[in-house]
C-alpha cells in the first residue's frame, strides 16, 4: 500500500493573555466567524533508548479531529512531512501498517508511551476570494504530561498551516495574515514541535508553564517551586552517580547505533534535568566506534526511507549497506566486536536483493534518453508500452525489496548490526595504534582490494550461475564480470573515504587521501559500462515478455540492437579502462 505522506507548511505563535487579533484588518484575506472546536489527544512513542527522536522522527497516535490516527512526523530537505495509517477498531492498538514503517528504525525495541497532549483546539479557516480555503488557523490550549516523568506542561499557541495543493502564494499568505497576528501582541514561536515542548526542551519560553507532580496541589494548579525542586533533585541524583564505576558499554565518546546529534537537533529529548558530561580524552578506540554506530545509524535510516516510500530508498539502502561492509573489512582483524565477519556477509547478501529494484531504477532514468535516440523511427504508442512495462517492472521489484525489509532475516540483521556497533572493542594491540594509522590501515586494504579485484571472479561468477539459473538465465560477458569485479572494489574504496570523513580526526596518513583524485572520469566510464549491461538485460527481458503476451516488439528490438552495440564497445575498452584505473588508485606510498 502506498504511504498517505502530506507536506507540512506551517508558523507557530505565542500568544500573550487577552489577545485578540483584528480580522477585519485583512485586506485580501477573510478569516471565517464560524469556529470549529476539536477536543484531541495525542499520544506520542519512542523506544526506550529514543531511537526515533535520533532521526527526528515523531510517532503519535491521535484521537478526535479529521485526521484521527496514527502519524509518522519527520523532515526532509522539502519540509515536514506527516505520514498516516487509520485508527484500528481497537484504536490503542499500533496497525501492522504502521508497524513496518518503523521496524527498521526501532531494530527490534519495542514502543511504549513517551507524552499525552490532550489539546483544545479552534480551527479557523482562512478563505481567498481566487483560491478558496488557503489555510487555516489553529488556536490551540494545550495540557502535556511527559509519562517518564509526570512533569506537566501547558501553554497556548497559535498555528497557521497551508491547505495543501492550494495555488495561493504561501509567502504572501502568511505575511498577511502575521501581520494582524503581530499587531495584536503575538509574536513568533521558536518551538520546534509540540512534543519538544511537552518533554522540556522549551521550559525556558515565557509560553510555558511546568508543573511537576510532587508539588501539584489537588487542582492542578501548576507551581515554579515545584518545577525548581524536582530540578535540583535530579541534579543530585545525577552528582551522586558521579564516580561509579563505568560500563563497557558506556565509555567516553560512545553512542548507540542512531542515537545522534539529531535528537537534540529536533528537541526531542526526553529527561527534565540532563548531566553535563565530564571532560574525556577522545581515543582512537572512541573514533572507531563512532564510526561504526555512525555507519549503522546510516543504514537504520536509509531502511526507513525506503519503507515509507522515498524514491532514493533503494539507493540509500544499497549504499549505506555498502559503506557498514567497508568499514568491517577495513578495519579487519582490528575490531573485535560481535561476529562481524559473518555480518559483512549479510550486509552483502541485503545489498544483492535490493540490486533487481536498483537496476529497475536505472532502466526508468535511462530509457527516455534512449528512447529518444529511435524517437522518429518509432509510434508513440510503442514507446508508451515500454515505459508502461518499465514502470510496472520498477513498482514490483520495489514491493519485493519491502517485503524483504520486513523478513525475520533482516530484522535479526537490524539487531545484530545494533548489537555489534554497541559492544565494539579494539584488539589490545590496536589500541596502541593512533586514529591516523587505524585509517590508514583500512585505506591500504580497500585499495588493495581494487588491484586484486579479478580474483574473486571465479567465486562471484559461480555464485551468479547459480542464481541466475533460478531466475531463468542471465548472461554477462567476461569483460562486464571484471569491470564489475574492479567496480564494485573501487565503490568499496568510495565509501570507505566517506565513512572516514564523517569522523573527526579519523582520518588516513597524507599520501593516502588522495587515491580517488584522479579516478573521476574512469568512474563515470565504468558506470556507464554496467549501466548499458543493466539496459541490455531490461531489453532482452521485455522482449521476452512481449512475446508470451502477443506484444509489439518492434520498439524493443530496435532499442536493444543500439544496447548491445553500445555494450560491445565498452567491452572491447574494457582492459583499457581497467588498467587505467589500476594505475589511478597505486600511490607511491
Amino acid at each position: 500500500m502506498t504511504p498517505n505522506v502530506q507536506l507540512e507548511v506551517e508558523r507557530k505563535y505565542e500568544v500573550p493573555t487577552g489577545a485578540e487579533p483584528d480580522w477585519s484588518a485583512l485586506p485580501t484575506l477573510v478569516v471565517e466567524p464560524e469556529v470549529e472546536s476539536r477536543a484531541l489527544e495525542a499520544v506520542y512513542f519512542d523506544t526506550p533508548t529514543d531511537r526515533l527522536a535520533a532521526f527526528g522522527i515523531a510517532l503519535r497516535r491521535r484521537k478526535g479531529g479529521p485526521d484521527a490516527g496514527w502519524h509518522l512526523k519527520f523532515r526532509d530537505e522539502l519540509g515536514k512531512h506527516e505520514l498516516h495509517v487509520p485508527l484500528l477498531k481497537s484504536s490503542d492498538r499500533m496497525p501492522a501498517q504502521m508497524k513496518q514503517y518503523v521496524a527498521g528504525i526501532a531494530a527490534g525495541q519495542d514502543f511504549t508511551p513517551l507524552a499525552t497532549l490532550r489539546n483544545d483546539r479552534s480551527v479557523l479557516k482562512v478563505m481567498h476570494a481566487d483560491f478558496g480555503q488557503v489555510a487555516e488557523i489553529c488556536v490551540d490550549d494545550v495540557v502535556a504530561t511527559a509519562e517518564r516523568t509526570g512533569v506537566q506542561r501547558t501553554w497556548a499557541e497559535y498555528e497557521v498551516e497551508l491547505v495543501n495543493g492550494t495555488w495561493a502564494d504561501g509567502e504572501e499568505v502568511f505575511a498577511e495574515l502575521e501581520t494582524v497576528l503581530l499587531a495584536a501582541g503575538l509574536t513568533r514561536s521558536a518551538s520546534t514541535a509540540k512534543i519538544a515542548r511537552a518533554l522540556g526542551a522549551e521550559d525556558d519560553a515565557p509560553a510555558v508553564t511546568v508543573t511537576a507532580p510532587e508539588d501539584s496541589d489537588q487542582s492542578g494548579a501548576p507551581t515554579e517551586q515545584g518545577s525548581s525542586k524536582k530540578a535540583k533533585k535530579s541534579q543530585k541524583s545525577q552528582k551522586a552517580k558521579k564516580g561509579a564505576k563505568t560500563k563497557k558499554n558506556d565509555k567516553p565518546g560512545k553512542s548507540k547505533a542512531g542515537t545522534s546529534d539529531k535528537a537534540s537537533a529536533a528537541g526531542e529529548t526526553t529527561t527534565d534535568a540532563v548531566e553535563e558530561p565530564a571532560e574525556t580524552q577522545t581515543t582512537a578506540e572512541d573514533q572507531v566506534v563512532a564510526l561504526a554506530n555512525h555507519s549503522v545509524a546510516q543504514l537504520l535510516h536509509a531502511d526507513f526511507l525506503l519503507r515509507i516510500g522515498d524514491p532514493t530508498g533503494v539507493h540509500a539502502v544499497r549504499v549505506a549497506a555498502r559503506r557498514l561492509i567497508a568499514v568491517i573489512q577495513g578495519i579487519g582483524e582490528e575490531l573485535a566486536g560481535i561476529n562481524h565477519p559473518g555480518l559483512a556477509d549479510q550486509l552483502s547478501v541485503l545489498s544483492d536483493r535490493l540490486s533487481a529494484a536498483r537496476d529497475a531504477e536505472v532502466v526508468l532514468e535511462l530509457l527516455p534518453g534512449r528512447a529518444a535516440v529511435v524517437a522518429e523511427n518509432v509510434s508513440d504508442a510503442g514507446l508508451g508500452q515500454l515505459k508502461a512495462m518499465a514502470e510496472d517492472h520498477r513498482e514490483s521489484t520495489r514491493s519485493a525489496a519491502v517485503r524483504h525489509l520486513n523478513g525475520r532475516a533482516h530484522m535479526q540483521l537490524l539487531t545484530e548490526l545494533v548489537s555489534w556497533a554497541d559492544g565494539l572493542e579494539l584488539t589490545t594491540e590496536a589500541r596502541e595504534l593512533s586514529a591516523k594509522k587505524l585509517a590508514t590501515r583500512a585505506v591500504k586494504r580497500w585499495s588493495q582490494a581494487v588491484g586484486e579485484a579479478e580474483s574473486s571472479l571465479q567465486a562471484e561468477s559461480d555464485q551468479a550461475a547459480e542464481g541466475d539459473s533460478k531466475a531463468g538465465g542471465k548472461k554477462t560477458s567476461a569483460a562486464v564480470n571484471a569491470v564489475h569485479a574492479h567496480r564494485k572494489a573501487l565503490r568499496n574504496l568510495r565509501y570507505g573515504f566517506e565513512g572516514l570523513s564523517a569522523i573527526a580526526g579519523l582520518q588516513p596518513k597524507k599520501t593516502w587521501r588522495g587515491l580517488l583524485d584522479n579516478t573521476q572520469d574512469t568512474q563515470a566510464e565504468l558506470s556507464d559500462m554496467m549501466d548499458s549491461a543493466v539496459m541490455d538485460d531490461w531489453f532482452a527481458l521485455a522482449a521476452r515478455s512481449l512475446i508470451r503476451t502477443g506484444g509489439d516488439r518492434y520498439v524493443v528490438g530496435l532499442l536493444h540492437g543500439q544496447e548491445r552495440a553500445r555494450l560491445s564497445d565498452y567491452e572491447a575498452r574494457a582492459p583499457e579502462l581497467i588498467d587505467r584505473l589500476l594505475s589511478e588508485v597505486s600511490p607511491d606510498a
